[in-house]
């Protein structure tokens, strides 16, 4: 009696599957989907409108500004400024424009070694008075980098190597870093630093310049390089650190393209 029992709970079981999967099926086929905008609401309208960019593009040199890379007989640590302006002229623009542009670093000569050629880009609003002109016309130093010497040491090595007794190395110290032109100069920074590849090589940095219809907007952009005072095997007993570079030679030109 016992076995009857569960083979007929077994059969409405079953059944009872049965009859909540058709019911599901039913369902299935006669749903609907009710739209309830209204023409009001611009129902399925999309609308795209073109991009406005200036019709003229400007370059120049920012006033009492080094506008390149001259310095010479630099050491390690070496950090130096090049400025340049960009104005995104929109005085005949009936539209807002937003124009992209490209600040390009066209390294055509590079010997010194891998990963101690750094560059970055800064910009802002106005122009940082600081940074001006040597009156030699030879770059600038406003991060006031002084030529050092000192004796060199287990800790100028990666693999603390002991350098030979009365070995000499050559750096540079300065006073200021990166962190016055966000500071003093009211600079921001533009994309990630880049290092510069032995073999020569473009660096490219993008950013945007917005100009409000029939009238211009000019942006200020510092460019920094800095010879990267690192850390390296000795090569050699007596060998310094960055030994390799020693009368190295850097060319490049830096221009502007829109993007």
């Amino acid at each position: 009696m016992e076995r009857k029992n569960m083979i007929l709970l077994t059969v409405i079981g079953a059944a009872t599957l049965l009859v909540a999967m058709v019911g599901a099926t039913f369902a299935f086929f006669t749903a609907t989907v009710e739209d309830q905008r209204t023409d009001g609401d611009n129902k399925g309208k999309t609308t795209i409108t073109a991009g406005s960019v200036a019709n003229k593009t400007i370059v120049a040199n920012i006033p009492s500004t080094a506008g390149k890379f001259t310095a010479t007989g630099i050491y390690p640590g070496h950090m130096e400024v090049a400025g340049l302006s960009v104005e995104a002229n929109n005085t005949e623009g009936e539209k807002d424009s937003v124009t992209n542009i490209a600040i390009k670093y066209d390294v055509t000569k590079n010997e010194f070694q891998e990963g101690e050629i750094k560059v970055t880009l800064y910009k802002g609003d106005n122009s940082f008075g600081e940074i001006t002109q040597n009156e030699t016309g030879t770059g600038n130093n406003y991060f006031q980098c002084e030529h050092k010497t000192a004796l060199t040491t287990e800790a100028d090595y990666e693999d603390s190597q002991k350098p030979a007794e009365g070995t000499t190395k050559f750096y540079e110290e300065c006073q200021k870093s990166y962190d016055d032109l966000v500071s003093d100069g009211k600079l921001s920074k533009v994309g990630n630093e880049q290092f510069v590849k032995p073999s020569g090589d473009t660096i490219t940095f993008e950013d945007t310049i917005e100009a409000n219809s029939e009238s211009s907007k000019k942006v200020y952009y510092y460019f920094v390089l800095e010879f990267v005072n690192e850390k390296q095997s000795a090569k050699a007993e007596g060998d310094t650190a960055q030994n390799e570079s020693m009368n190295a030679e850097l060319e490049g030109t830096i221009s502007v393209a829109v993007a």
